[in-house]
Order: structure tokens, then C-alpha cells, then sequence
């Protein structure tokens, strides 16, 4: 049973976005974790997708986000707080988040860090509770990730994780006519965890039960209207809450619907709407395709000079492509943890077996140079 446990969530921050400044993002993030001294985490977890996408050393933003993991180990070391990171996208993460530990080995950290790129149960004695972590793109389908987390919560002696951090989504989080997109059992995993899920990757902020999705940190595309920020959770003898604190400096989009309107109506319209927008907002025109607008965007820049304006443009008739004709794109993600097995699975349909041993003596050698 938990006494008093403080637990604090950011998921799906996507630092080296190529539409928001990371310099923006940090200097949110840093306002958000200006924490007094009653509302400092006792645990803090990052869900998934810290990263937009692999950069270099060569990056511009490389400097400022190193610095950032400095700062905030620094500050964890400093007030105790137990720091966890969870693997998120393959195609987003790739596997940068390992820089957290490696800048943690660097300085000597003294506190308590984990990175987590595997399925697995961790006991935590601090705190006294187990805590399951699911990457994202486990298994194949959620159904067999679902058969090894019940193995592995069985292996334990437990009929119950306290909590589960995931990276994925949940059936309840995806408008039911979208198919093909895999998702967990939402019914499953309320049952097999006793206090909270904490589910990344899905922007958009939700609850089911004692599932809970923090949604992005910040807003990162349109569509993304809704408030941002991070997961509070207070898990008392007696009670166990959850919060959305807001992160106020979240990047502004707005889409403006102007259907139906003349050219002079629109513009009237959306000089109201972007009244109070702060600069370098994103701003998406939505109106009918024959609307004079789209050919006189260079007006809005005599509106809004420092927004970004974008078009959505709506015809009367939209042809309806079914599921079953449409072919789902899979990016294959090639690194040293799995190159081995995937060259050994297409040389094995072309060669004989020992030239696949000989391949396979020489490939292992360059991979662990």
C-alpha cells in the first residue's frame, strides 16, 4: 500500500521538431518544473517521444538540449527526485534518450535514473511499488505485447502492477472507423494495473478509469488545439488524484472556419479572430475552395505579418476511400540492435547455410567494432 507518493508525467515533448523552436519548447519546459518546494515530484517519468526526430551533433539545438539535461539532472540530483524514461516512437526516439544517461554518467549522478527501451516489471523499493514499462512497437500486434505482460506480471508473483508507462494507444483514444492502426485493450489494462497507466504518443489529453494519456507537452501541429502540459498524480493512503497542469506558453495554433463567406467577410472575420494571438502563431484558413482568400493570402500577411498561415481548403463533394483499398506505409527502423537478425532472415532465402554463417561471422564483427 502506498503512503504518499508524487508522481509527475511528460510524454510526447518532441524536442528537434521542425515546426516549433526547441529553444521554445525548453524555455517551457523550464517554466513548468519551477516547481516550490510543496509540489516537487517524488518520481518524475518521461512517457515516450522526448525526441521529434534523429539529429547530429552538428544540430543547432544540440548545445541547448544537452544543456537542459544538465540543468534538470542537476536539479533531480539536488531534491531526490527518481527520474524515469521510457523509449518512446522508433521513428521519433530512436533511441536519444540514452543521451540522459550518458550526460548522467558524465557528471558523476549521484540520484536514481532509468532509460527503458524493453517490456519489463521494476520494483522500486523507495516507494514500494512496481512499475510495468511498455516501449512502443513492442510486438507485432498488442495482442501478443498483452500475452507477455501477463507472463511477466505472473513471473513476478503479482496478479497487479501500481503502475504501468506506456508508449502506444488504447482503443478508446481512436475514432472507431479507423482500423488498421493497432491498439491495447483498454479493459485489460485497467484491470491488471492498480493505480495509473500513463499511455503516450496520442497528442490529445484523456482519461478512461485509471488509464491516463498526458497528451503532448506542447502543440505541435493543427488540430492540437486543446490546453497542453503535463500529468500530476498524488497517490495517498486514502485517495489518488490526477491533474493536467496547463503549460501556458504552448505554442498557438488556431484554425479559423470562413466557409461561406465573401472575400471582405473573411478578412472581417479573421482580424477578429487573431486579435489576442501572441506572435508567431500558426493560423490555418479554413473555407470553401472557391473562396477568394486562397487567392489573396498575401492580405493576411498585412494582417497577422509575423504568423503562419496555412489553408484548408473544403469541397462539396469528397470521395470516400475504404479501408480495404488503402495500403499502410511501415518504416522499417535498421539500428546495431537488429540489423543482425534482419540481414540473417533475407540471406537465409538466398543463400546456403554456410555462406549465411560466413555473412553473419563478418557482419557481427563490424556491428561490434
Amino acid at each position: 500500500m502506498i503512503d504518499n507518493l508524487n508522481i509527475v508525467v511528460f510524454s510526447d515533448i518532441h524536442l528537434f521538431n521542425k515546426r516549433n523552436k526547441t529553444t521554445d519548447i525548453l524555455k517551457a519546459l523550464k517554466e513548468s518544473m519551477s516547481w516550490s518546494e510543496h509540489e516537487i515530484p517524488d518520481l518524475l517519468i518521461f512517457s515516450g517521444d522526448v525526441f521529434d526526430r534523429l539529429v547530429d551533433l552538428a544540430h543547432d539545438d544540440i548545445t541547448e538540449v544537452m544543456l537542459w539535461i544538465f540543468q534538470l539532472l542537476h536539479y533531480c540530483e539536488r531534491e531526490n527526485i527518481v527520474i524515469r524514461i521510457l523509449e518512446g516512437t522508433p521513428s521519433h526516439d530512436w533511441g536519444q534518450s540514452k543521451m540522459f544517461i550518458d550526460l548522467a554518467c558524465g557528471m558523476k549522478f549521484s540520484g536514481d535514473i532509468k532509460y527503458v527501451n524493453e517490456l519489463s516489471i521494476e520494483y522500486i523499493k523507495k516507494f514500494d511499488t512496481n512499475i510495468l514499462y511498455i516501449p512502443d512497437e513492442w510486438e507485432n500486434s498488442t495482442n501478443e505485447t498483452l500475452e507477455q505482460v501477463k507472463e511477466l506480471i505472473y513471473s513476478k508473483g503479482l496478479s497487479q502492477v501500481d503502475f504501468c508507462v506506456m508508449h502506444g494507444n488504447f482503443d478508446f483514444q481512436l475514432p472507431s472507423h479507423i482500423k488498421k492502426i493497432p491498439r491495447h485493450d483498454s479493459s485489460e489494462y485497467i484491470r491488471l494495473v492498480k493505480y495509473f497507466t500513463f499511455i503516450g504518443h496520442i497528442h490529445k489529453h484523456s482519461k478512461l478509469e485509471n488509464i491516463i494519456a498526458p497528451g503532448s507537452f506542447d502543440r505541435l501541429a493543427h488540430g492540437e488545439e486543446e490546453p497542453k502540459g503535463y500529468i500530476r498524480a498524488i497517490i495517498t493512503l486514502d485517495s489518488k488524484e490526477v491533474f493536467l497542469i496547463e503549460n501556458k506558453l504552448a505554442k498557438e495554433y488556431k484554425t479559423v472556419n470562413c466557409c461561406n463567406m465573401s472575400l471582405e467577410e473573411t478578412l472581417e472575420h479573421i482580424t477578429k479572430e487573431i486579435k489576442y494571438l501572441s506572435d508567431n502563431a500558426y493560423v490555418r484558413i479554413e473555407a470553401d475552395n472557391d473562396n477568394p482568400i486562397f487567392t489573396n493570402m498575401v492580405e493576411l500577411v498585412k494582417i497577422g505579418p509575423t504568423i503562419t498561415w496555412s489553408k484548408l481548403a473544403r469541397v462539396e463533394i469528397v470521395e470516400e476511400v475504404s479501408d480495404e483499398t488503402t495500403e499502410d506505409f511501415e518504416q522499417l527502423i535498421i539500428n546495431k540492435d537488429n540489423i543482425i537478425q534482419l540481414v540473417l532472415e533475407k540471406a537465409s532465402l538466398k543463400f546456403n547455410e554456410e555462406q549465411v554463417k560466413c555473412a553473419l561471422i563478418h557482419l557481427q564483427e563490424i556491428v561490434h567494432a
